[in-house]
């Protein structure tokens, strides 16, 4: 599972003249995707085989210490992603080409929703 970094990975759309209105959208971009795929067959060359990425997701949202995802400090909550993410982690390893996503966000004005979504699982 990737959280793309909307600062990078929003400047590189801007040079590349790939349009977005919003991280949810960039993040599932067919030209965000390819750019992820070459970086994961980058890290590939370097790792042993039994170590190497095979599959991945591109989440719509990123983790945020308001959703529990993550500290404030930002260190990953192992238990709340395993449990939250439960399906995508599933579908990464059982062959899936997607996966239904439903997220319950928290907004900055305090207020939660729900977003509806179905993730692309990619070979690298």
């Amino acid at each position: 599972m990737v959280c793309v970094d909307s600062e990078a990975v929003g400047h590189w759309a801007e040079v590349n003249g790939v349009p977005y209105v919003s991280y949810a959208d960039l993040s599932q971009r067919p030209e965000v995707a390819e750019l992820l795929n070459d970086a994961f067959i980058r890290v590939n060359k370097t790792l042993t085989e039994g170590l190497q990425l095979r599959r991945f997701v591109s989440l719509h949202k990123e983790f945020d210490p308001d959703d529990g995802e993550i500290t404030r400090t930002r260190k990953l909550r192992r238990k709340v992603v395993e449990e939250r993410y439960a399906t995508v982690i599933t579908a990464l390893y059982d062959g899936s080409s997607d996966v239904h996503v439903k997220a319950i966000v928290t907004y900055e004005t305090g207020e939660a929703g729900s977003v509806d979504r179905t993730l692309l699982v990619r070979e690298v």
